[in-house]
């Protein structure tokens, strides 16, 4: 009889255990965790700027699934920039896990390419907005990394 019983709490407690769905513990929209710019001091038309993106994303659906859609974007600040040419998209490569709980975390280092002075000047400063979009269309918050320096 106890042994009946034992094994009826066990299934019991399986059911309970299977039945329960463990929400993502990141929101279902990518989210950007930290943003780190480097050098923060750049040669004109010399050095790549490094931009490291830390991120969150709940449902894993982050990078590229074969559409070819762009899912990184940075855009530079300084003004007189066309809005055409201020920004620059990238895909991602498909970060989705092949994982029971979908939900990722992790760091996308991009090389943005060597930066022009604008304002005439010997030295100029901008920053840059980047942002995350997923492949269900969800945005992260736009952040804005530190400011840099471009140096003649």
């Amino acid at each position: 009889m106890h042994i009946r019983i034992f094994a009826i709490s066990i299934f019991t407690l399986f059911l309970f255990v299977a039945g329960c769905s463990v929400d993502p513990p990141y929101d279902l929209e990518p989210v950007i965790t930290s943003l780190d710019i480097q050098p923060k001091v750049v040669r004109e038309f010399q050095d790549t700027i490094i931009i490291s993106v830390g991120f969150t994303d709940g449902d894993g659906n982050l990078g590229d699934d074969g559409n070819k859609q762009f899912n990184l974007f940075v855009k530079d600040n300084r003004p007189g920039i066309p809005p055409e040419l201020a920004t620059i998209s990238y895909i991602l490569p498909n970060l989705t896990p092949d994982a029971k709980n979908p939900a990722i975390t992790g760091v996308i280092t991009i090389q943005y390419p060597p930066a022009a002075i604008l304002n005439g000047q010997e030295m100029e400063k901008t920053t840059y907005d980047v942002r995350l979009v997923d492949r269900a269309g969800n945005e992260s918050k736009t952040e804005t990394s530190d400011t840099i320096t471009i140096i003649r």
